[in-house]
């Protein structure tokens, strides 16, 4: 083995030596399609809100789209006051992507809201 080898986890164990009589063992949680769908929803709802909604005003360009803005803004409860950072607007973007990826989209960089 090798510095280089990819099957190391970070507590130094290799796949193949991880069972559940290793102290400290944690099996891997495997998500439901439900979760995914959920999260994938979640993701998309912020990522519409960071795209339509001025949290300077409190308004949206568009008076059809005032009330959706509101109820995403009131079903999260964890969407900064003052709007979503560079980060944060990257990270959703990420989680959007990369969820309808694994939900089978043929695009992998899709990211229309």
């Amino acid at each position: 083995m090798n510095e280089f080898d990819d099957r190391i986890i970070p507590d130094g164990f290799t796949f193949g030596e991880v069972d559940e009589n290793t102290p400290g063992y944690v099996p891997p949680q495997i998500r439901t399609e439900q979760e995914i769908m959920e999260y994938c929803e979640e993701a998309f709802d912020k990522v519409w809100l960071m795209r339509s909604y001025d949290f300077a005003t409190g308004k949206t360009p568009y008076a059809e789209a005032q009330q959706p803005a509101e109820d995403i803004l009131a079903l999260y409860n964890d969407i900064p006051k003052e709007g979503y950072d560079n980060w944060e607007c990257g990270f959703w973007n990420g989680v959007l992507a990369t969820l309808r990826w694994v939900l089978g989209e043929d695009e992998k960089d899709f990211l229309d809201t």
